[in-house]
């Protein structure tokens, strides 16, 4: 995205190792990359792991997967779940280059 549209948007991030904090506003509802969140400007908690498919079919008979795998803009695979108090958590693996 670019222009004023880019420029309008405001978030933030903080990582640690293989554990990011993502805060960010809500972005306009023609940006399907779901890094916005769900209902407005809920922090998302980034996981990176080393088998990305395998956490997925551990976490998706649960029932709490609300974003199944999918490639991100950023460069990255991931999949969202929601967690019983209702945060969501991302699961990234970095694409192979």
């Amino acid at each position: 995205m670019s222009g004023a549209a880019a420029e309008n948007r405001v978030g933030t991030a903080l990582s640690g190792g293989e554990v990011s904090l993502v805060i960010a506003e809500q972005h306009a509802t023609v940006d399907h990359s779901w890094s916005h969140g769900f209902n407005g400007t809920r922090p998302t908690t980034h996981l990176f792991v080393d088998d990305l498919d395998r956490r997925y079919r551990q976490l998706a008979a649960s029932g709490a997967v609300v974003v199944a795998p999918e490639e991100t803009h950023w460069g990255t695979r991931w999949f969202v779940v929601r967690d019983p108090d209702g945060n969501l958590i991302a699961y990234e693996q970095k694409l192979q280059t």
